[in-house]
């Protein structure tokens, strides 16, 4: 089901809602989002800007593709058309107050943007030209005009350094004595001095050097000042001709992107900068120079961007590398390419796979015939050896499941190149052994039994080799790696290669942790029970996954095995599709969970591992299984054609590693007299209670800012054990002590007086649900969320 759905229109219907209540913890957890693309799409990077001191409606049209922001060294933004997708950062310039009087005024029209520069080159003759004092005092006046927005400032935006008569003079704090500011780094001294350093969120750095000077002064600033950056000009004024300058700007935007600690970066700049070659406009109205075409090309290294395959990835779409280097290719096609430096250089790749199958990875490679090795997360998938020195492309197949993944390349020589990998479409080859269920992460305590496992699709003779840390593990040639009594030194990452003959599969890696204390309690399994009708009222569940590795996760939409034996729940939905959303991007979807028969083998194991009841032969229930990185998700449920009736959301982990945890649930539904309740369910696992904060918002998402229509005008929230027993109710809010509750987990606040209800309890492991329903059986739209609390 695509986004142009009646699914997609909803989350567009309420396009602040989701984001925000799912679980405003997004930012308490400090998730970044994952963003999924195909192989070969345009990529906007977050971080790349522009200096631009004026651009035509069709300049825009031909910049944004690659490029998110400008700046225009003041608070009036240039007039981009309403369907390119750029935001304006606004600049304080100096000290005069036009500048704060403009700020002022583009906030209060209700203007946000990400962040507000402040001070433009105030140790430059014919710049800002103001003291450390006068900029000190600036900056506060700023942060003044930005914190009730909540905006950070940016600045000063330093240059380099001077000649002493281009440089300003003034009373230095640390040296007691007047001094002439030539270099960036001795003016910013004297300005931290005066602000105080924990009231500088970051600052900006212009270079005009080589890429050398561009590269190792803006590590020094950081290091010398210990600040987040922004290069907000950059370019070389000394390069000899376009291939010179489009050289250096390759080198450089691939440095800046991979640095984690530089926010944001701008080329000096649109057009007539005065630097030769440096342009990123052609003379005419939305053409890009051959420079311009580089900057907006160029790649995005960010750990959140997975690319869906099939389909070609260009080599420089790295997320992260060691021992390689960016350079204009040799090649017949692409602009450029990734060469090895080291005998030990690699290039890692996040994929997002849409359906686990044997895929082939054509290779295009240059400049040695030695080894190159492909691991997934850490485990060798597969070897090639190139049989030519020249541009060529070299197959490899290998075995991936579907979801997030991370692939490496690895290089055996410093003289190798790679200019592509192209995908092709899962294939299946007799006699390939085919993983269905692997290795499962464990956390567990000192002594206690584990197994590790895999099943495969079918039957045969096949050979195995189990790994610790990448090494094979003597004896251990079987489909299962037993303990008896996992010790400490049990602890590590585990994988099996599956083999017969040269054809293999490789499981995906699970970690052992053994520990002498129990682990801590954690959420395993979330769901909702709720009524699924047509337009505003579909079913749309959030979860939010919180850690630093992705999950494997099981999710169902039930309907028709809710209606047979044993449950036999009333009013069903008789054909639920299941549709998972990354924001607002469908990645995944189901309708019938055993139309494919490898899917259904596969969803049987995972039914089995998470103890998730069967769905009946046949059936019409809906289920995906994929593993994801940590961030938030939505999930819907609509009835096929149009369908309508009770269906039931579930969210289940299949791996329980501790780097990763499921933490949130959210569903917005209909809430309906008799069987129409909405009913959370949660299991605790673990030794010891968890604290949980519980809601049922109906006015309060009725109100600003969400304005939700037909909401529940007084939802009564109930919270059972397994066996059935209430265990505690809550009507209306305590609006005295829970608004810190809230606050502690960034939920959004509630009036005091609402008609809301909440429960924040501490529960021991084991199973639960929470109903809600309206106070005198009122029918309405609620939404029901479930916190782990500190």
């Amino acid at each position: 089901m695509s986004p142009s759905s009646s699914g997609g229109a909803l989350l567009r219907r309420l396009p602040a809602l989701l984001p925000a209540l799912l679980l405003a913890a997004a930012s308490l957890q400090a998730l970044a989002a994952p963003r999924i693309v195909d192989a070969a799409a345009p990529v906007q990077s977050t971080k790349r800007g522009l200096a631009a001191n004026s651009m035509s409606a069709a300049d825009f049209r031909a910049i944004a593709p690659g490029v998110s922001w400008y700046y225009t060294w003041n608070a009036t933004p240039l007039d981009m058309p309403s369907d390119v997708s750029m935001e304006f950062i606004p600049m304080a310039w100096n000290h005069d107050p036009s500048f704060q009087t403009n700020l002022s005024n583009y906030l209060a029209a209700g203007n946000r943007p990400r962040r507000i520069f402040v001070n433009n080159e105030p140790n430059l003759k014919g710049q800002a030209f103001i003291t450390p004092s006068t900029s000190a005092n600036l900056h506060a006046a700023i942060k003044a005009i930005a914190a009730p927005y909540g905006i950070p400032v940016v600045g000063p935006h330093m240059a380099l350094g001077s000649a002493p008569a281009d440089s300003i003079t003034a009373y230095d704090p640390l040296l007691g004595a007047n001094t002439t500011y030539t270099t960036g780094s001795s003016f910013l001294e004297a300005f931290f001095h005066y602000a105080g350093a924990a009231n500088v969120e970051s600052f900006g750095y212009h270079t005009y050097g080589n890429s050398g000077e561009a590269g190792y002064f803006v590590d020094f600033y950081h290091t010398t000042f210990n600040k987040p950056m922004w290069v907000t000009e950059f370019s070389h004024a000394g390069a000899g001709s376009q291939q010179a300058m489009i050289n250096y700007m390759m080198t450089i935007v691939d440095l800046y992107e991979r640095t984690p600690w530089i926010e944001g970066y701008a080329w000096f700049m649109a057009r007539n900068s005065g630097i030769a070659h440096s342009d990123i406009f052609a003379s005419g109205s939305g053409t890009l120079s051959p420079v311009g075409q580089v900057y907006v090309q160029m790649p995005v290294h960010d750990a959140e961007l997975f690319h869906r395959i099939p389909g070609r990835l260009q080599a420089e779409r790295y997320s992260s590398q060691a021992s390689q280097q960016i350079s204009p290719t040799t090649d017949s096609s692409g602009f450029a390419d990734m060469g090895a430096s080291s005998s030990t250089s690699s290039l890692d790749y996040k994929l997002f796979v849409p359906a686990a199958g044997l895929y082939t990875a054509t290779l295009r490679v240059s400049g040695s015939t030695s080894p190159i090795k492909v691991h997934r997360d850490g485990a060798l998938l597969a070897q090639v050896t190139p049989s030519t020195s020249s541009w060529s492309d070299v197959p490899v197949s290998f075995t991936l499941e579907a979801g997030m993944q991370s692939l490496t390349l690895s290089f055996a020589s410093a003289s190798q190149r790679i200019n592509w990998l192209e995908f092709a479409a899962a294939s299946a080859v007799a006699g390939t052994p085919r993983i269905i269920e692997h290795p499962a992460s464990q956390v567990v305590t000192t002594g206690t039994a584990v197994t590790l496992g895999v099943a495969l699709e079918s039957a045969g003779s096949f050979a195995y080799q189990w790994y610790r840390n990448g090494v094979a593990l003597s004896g251990a040639n079987t489909a299962t790696l037993s303990f008896a009594a996992a010790q400490v030194a049990d602890t590590g990452s585990y994988h099996v290669v599956v083999s017969s003959g040269s054809l293999q599969d490789v499981s995906t890696v699970a970690s052992l942790t053994v520990a002498d204390a129990p682990p801590a309690p954690w959420l395993a399994n979330i769901s909702t029970n709720s009524f699924v009708g047509t337009g505003a009222e579909l079913q749309v569940a959030g979860f939010v996954i919180k850690g630093t590795q992705p999950k494997k996760v099981l999710i169902r939409a039930s309907g028709p095995t809710l209606a047979a034996a044993p449950f036999h729940v009333p009013g069903t939905l008789a054909d639920p599709v299941l549709t998972l959303f990354l924001g607002q991007t469908a990645i995944a979807s189901n309708d019938n969970w055993s139309d494919d028969a490898t899917l259904a083998a596969v969803l049987r194991k995972a039914f089995s591992t998470t103890q998730a009841f069967s769905f009946l032969e046949g059936s019409k229930d809906a289920a995906l299984l994929v593993t994801l990185a940590p961030g938030n998700y939505t999930v819907q449920t609509s009835g096929k054609n149009s369908g309508t009736g009770i269906a039931l959301i579930e969210v289940y982990e299949v791996d329980n590693a501790a780097e990763s945890r499921l933490v949130n649930l959210s569903t917005l539904s209909p809430v309906r007299s008799g069987n129409g309740k909405q009913i959370a369910g949660f299991v605790i696992k673990g030794t010891q209670p968890r604290n949980l904060l519980v809601r049922a918002s109906g006015p309060a998402i009725g109100a600003a800012p969400f304005h939700v229509p037909g909401t529940l005008a007084d939802p009564q929230l109930v919270l059972f054990s397994a066996n059935a027993q209430e265990m505690n109710r809550n009507l209306d809010w305590d609006s005295v002590t829970l608004p810190a509750v809230f606050s502690s987990v960034s939920a959004f606040p509630w009036a005091s007086g609402s008609k809301d209800a909440a429960l924040s309890l501490s529960l021991p492991a084991g199973n639960y649900t929470a109903q809600v329903s309206g106070q005198d059986d009122g029918n309405g739209v609620s939404l029901v969320e479930l916190y782990e609390l500190p």
